[in-house]
């Protein structure tokens, strides 16, 4: 259907699908409709009957209970009038497309559980220790790299912070800003972030701020330290996100007071 054209829901309607990408068919989408049977026109109603009892025969005052009954089988039943979707059409143009340009497309359910993801990388460099902001780019883009390739993700953008201490909010941060200002735009291009290493983008309790941000717009959140996604129900990631923001408040006052001696 992506090759003929045919507009997926959130092209044909935008209006009622603002918070989706406009990236043609998904696999879930198809599925939903072929499982719908208000789509194909085998959608039944009658199937229950409505009952009305009296709480009291003798006093109509007081009112009835509803129940639902499963209607007898000589009950007329309709069958829906308007078929949305051909399933003689439709079902062999799924199973084409499953095997082909729907598998592990990136945005569907299977994209995630492979592990494929197309991510925004962040990075932070410091000047107060003389850092070089190139060296230390360099570094920190090549070990994301080195991290999520293997894992099958795809680096398409970064954010790096020059001359920003770490215990700058990412509210107040430049390209920190920046990201969490993407959050919002559906076309981004990107659904998860990897950052260059822990200790430099968290600092104290950033993370328990900053995570929740990330869930509510679905994003995915790969950590280095973590050896890939970082999972708020696994109670070891939580205590190492508290460690390595801990790490990084005692590693900034280390340079600190090497700079004042």
């Amino acid at each position: 259907m992506n090759l003929e054209g045919v507009p997926c829901p959130s092209a044909k309607r935008p209006d009622q699908n603002r918070h989706r990408l406009v990236d043609g068919w998904q696999g879930s989408t198809v599925r939903s409709i072929l499982e719908n049977p208000r789509y194909t026109g085998y959608a039944f109603s009658g199937r229950w009957a409505k009952h009305e009892t009296l709480l009291d025969q003798e006093d109509v005052a007081a009112g009835h209970v509803v129940r639902f009954r499963r209607a007898t089988p000589h009950t007329k039943r309709t069958v829906a009038a308007t078929r949305t979707v051909s399933t003689r059409t439709v079902v062999p143009a799924f199973a084409t497309a499953a095997s082909t340009s729907l598998r592990c497309t990136r945005r569907s359910p299977c994209a995630r559980r492979c592990g494929w993801a197309r991510l925004a990388v962040y990075g932070r460099c410091s000047t107060e220790d003389n850092q070089d902001p190139e060296t230390s780019r360099g570094w920190q883009i090549g070990n994301v790299r080195k991290f999520v390739e293997p894992l099958g993700g795809q680096v398409v953008a970064e954010f790096f912070d020059i001359g920003q201490s770490r215990s700058v909010p990412w509210e107040r941060r430049v390209e920190g800003a920046r990201l969490l200002a993407e959050l919002k735009n559906p076309r981004r291009g990107w659904d998860a972030i990897v950052v260059g290493e822990g200790t430099r983008c968290w600092f104290g309790n950033q993370f328990s701020l900053i995570a929740p941000k990330f869930a509510a717009y679905g994003v995915d959140l790969w950590v280095p330290e973590l050896g890939g996604k970082y999972d708020p129900r696994n109670p070891s990631h939580k205590m190492l996100m508290c460690v390595l923001g801990g790490m990084s408040e005692s590693e900034r006052q280390h340079v600190q007071d090497d700079l004042a001696r």
